[in-house]
């Protein structure tokens, strides 16, 4: 008797899992923030933005995969003349429920460069390394990643 109740209980389960993961869809997605410089690169720059778009799909109910691609941007501190700019490529993993907290994992690529005055410094591709977490309503995500680019000798945390 209670063998044909866990049974039961299993096929409900793997039903439900089926029917929840057959409702989840690939997404398109648009984001655009504010960035915070940290570490060193912080000391030397100002808080800056970002703009860029996702594609994710579901693989399990709880678990998507993507990529996203973002320009980010920052000036420097005072009265320094120029910027720093970086456009980035991760593919991602996010663990999460379709509504409430998330984490996300990703590694890419990011391209960036350096503007002081007059000088430029040459563009340098560089992994760029992405962790962090939200909390996901129906139509918005509130998220805050941590961003580390390995560039040469040192990294540049965004």
């Amino acid at each position: 008797m209670k063998t044909s109740k866990l049974v039961y209980v299993l096929v409900a389960l793997v039903v439900l899992t089926f029917a929840t993961a057959s409702t989840a869809r690939a997404a398109l997605s648009a984001f655009a923030g504010m960035a915070m410089p940290t570490g060193t690169f912080g000391e030397a720059a100002s808080s800056g933005y970002y703009v860029g778009g996702a594609y994710s799909m579901p693989v399990a109910p709880t678990v998507s995969v993507g990529v996203r691609g973002a320009y980010n941007r920052f000036a420097w501190d005072q009265d320094v003349e120029g910027n720093f700019n970086a456009i980035e490529a991760l593919a991602f993993g996010k663990l999460a429920a379709p509504t409430g907290p998330f984490g996300l994992l990703g590694v890419g690529l990011s391209n960036s460069k350096a503007v002081l005055g007059t000088l430029e410094s040459d563009r340098s591709t560089d992994l760029a390394l992405a962790f962090g977490g939200g909390y996901s309503l129906t139509k918005l995500e509130i998220t805050a990643l941590y961003h580390s680019l390995s560039t040469e000798g040192d990294a540049t945390n965004i």
